[in-house]
């Protein structure tokens, strides 16, 4: 009896290690994911502020500018999905999900979307009038199955022609997503929307082909 007692006793102290040992590394490697993530945005940053820097200096060289701007401009995008994609796996963890940390890594990735797009914006004014910049506002937390096929055909496209790709949750906390939002007059429950150059507006889902015609010829 003395030993079944022993063994119990045991096999509950090796169970609550392994919980808690479980636990701790969980948190670990989600702390991990956060700071591989932020390093990215970090890198991305940097490369914003030198693309900046490279539009204030568009009136001293032009063409210089121009091929430093147009060649980023694509890099930046295919570093933005990369962290959209780590974020995306995020989501996946609910208590990951509504940490602080988390929280301040996507409004991070929203508000250099915006700076993205602003910057697409530049480029499409001053160096290349066939690049087309877009704000995809889609919902996150009302489900929109449009959204989700909208930025399928909206990556398709991307590799078809020179696109600036801004993903904007409309229902996000961030303030630079809801006064883009309220400035285009989208809610959540008339996602998914697209601004095209400032100046073309398309609500609901569209044929992918309708979406390439339209983008790369702008």
């Amino acid at each position: 009896m003395e030993k079944l007692k022993k063994y119990v006793v045991h096999s509950f102290i090796f169970a609550t290690l392994l919980f808690f040992g479980g636990v701790y590394l969980g948190y670990i490697l989600q702390g991990k994911q956060i700071n591989n993530a932020n390093y990215e945005l970090n890198n991305i940053d940097e490369e914003l502020n030198q693309m900046e820097t490279m539009v204030l200096m568009n009136s001293v060289n032009k063409n210089l500018t121009c091929t430093y701007l147009e060649g980023s401009i694509g890099v930046v995008y295919k570093d933005l999905e990369k962290v959209r994609l780590q974020v995306v796996s995020m989501e996946k963890d609910i208590k990951l999900r509504n940490s602080d940390e988390y929280n301040a890594l996507v409004e991070k990735l929203i508000n250099m979307r915006v700076k993205y797009w602003l910057l697409g914006e530049a480029v499409r004014e001053n160096c290349d009038p066939n690049l087309s910049t877009v704000l995809f506002f889609y919902s996150v937390n009302k489900r929109c199955i449009d959204c989700d096929v909208m930025g399928v055909e909206l990556a398709d496209v991307s590799s078809k022609c020179n696109v600036v790709i801004a993903p904007i949750p409309v229902d996000s906390k961030v303030d630079i997503a809801n006064m883009l939002a309220k400035y285009y007059n989208v809610t959540s429950d008339k996602t998914p929307v697209l601004i095209i150059n400032q100046n073309k507006t398309i609500k609901g889902l569209i044929p992918e082909s309708n979406l390439t015609r339209i983008l790369c010829h702008s």
